[in-house]
């Protein structure tokens, strides 16, 4: 079985345009199995001008990628249902198990042509908007009390994402109140803090979804920005780190996006390899020439 590779929207729209793009089509054909997320595609879908752009896109994930691959469902879909797997069989439960691609049906009806419309890129593009505005008030609200306690001297600024996790991560901290608190959404039961460590442990995909969420607490909240390295990506691609346990490559064209997953990965010991559109581009080109 061929391992499994994820494009985010910025690498696919890199994608696109590339001279080399029949090349690279047969490259991933031979030696990978194409994962399309719903939120590249949703991206792709909001975008609003120029129309035929939007349609190109969409024609290079049908088209190009999908003979190699699959679409996967939304991030949130497949959390919901790894919790209420857990919860339905604690001692039995088996994240690997879930078959995270779309039905066919779905994945046919996403390149039909009203997929492509004006009237929901514009929708799409709204929703979008506000979704990432609201997750990005969520920390920037919180960020001048931080401040505040760091300038008092009534703690010191963690300097790295590890370093506040260590210290989220104590008994009755906060990462555990937040996995407690997505858990008991998802499912409407609550879990002892033994017990969400036990599934954090169990279940990388929400692990991953949790560490996003401390990254984005890092950046936004506690981050000295004058340091050089930033992690500040949107919802969507923090999110997108729930694949991540699913796939053996992500890439992606974006500096912060780049620099959050492999933070991520680094923290939650997870051997997905994330790499910038180039250096996948470069690794397999370099594959291909090996191989002759």
């Amino acid at each position: 079985m061929n391992k499994r590779i994820i494009f985010d929207t910025s690498a696919l729209d890199k994608l696109a345009d590339d001279e080399d793009l029949k090349f690279i089509e047969a490259g991933l054909i031979s030696g990978f199995s194409v994962g399309i997320t719903m939120s590249s595609l949703e991206e792709i879908a909001a975008a609003t001008e120029p129309p035929a752009r939007r349609g190109m896109l969409l024609d290079v994930c049908n088209k190009r990628l999908l003979p190699a691959g699959t679409c996967l469902q939304p991030f949130n879909w497949i959390i919901e249902a790894l919790l209420n797997s857990h919860q339905r069989n604690q001692s039995r439960f088996d994240w690997v198990s879930l078959n995270i691609a779309l039905p066919t049906a779905a994945q046919r009806k996403i390149f039909q042509a009203d997929f492509c419309s004006d009237e929901l890129a514009a929708e799409q593009k709204t929703e979008g908007h506000k979704r990432e505005t609201d997750f990005a008030e969520v920390f920037d609200e919180a960020r001048p009390a931080f401040d505040k306690l760091f300038k008092e001297g009534k703690t010191d600024r963690p300097k790295s994402v590890q370093e506040l996790i260590t210290r989220l991560q104590g008994s009755g901290g906060a990462f555990w109140k937040w996995a407690q608190g997505l858990y008991k959404r998802g499912v409407g039961a609550e879990l002892d803090e033994q017990t969400i460590r036990q599934f954090v442990e169990r279940c990388p995909p929400f692990h991953a979804l949790i560490l996003a969420i401390c990254v984005a607490h890092y950046e936004r909240c506690i981050r000295d920005l004058r340091t050089s390295v930033s992690f500040r990506a949107g919802a969507v691609d923090l999110f997108s780190a729930v694949y991540l346990p699913y796939c053996a490559q992500f890439v992606t064209n974006d500096k912060r996006h780049l620099n959050a997953l492999r933070e991520i990965v680094t923290i939650g010991d997870f051997k997905t390899e994330i790499l910038s559109y180039r250096g996948f581009r470069e690794r397999l080109f370099v594959d291909s020439l090996a191989s002759r």
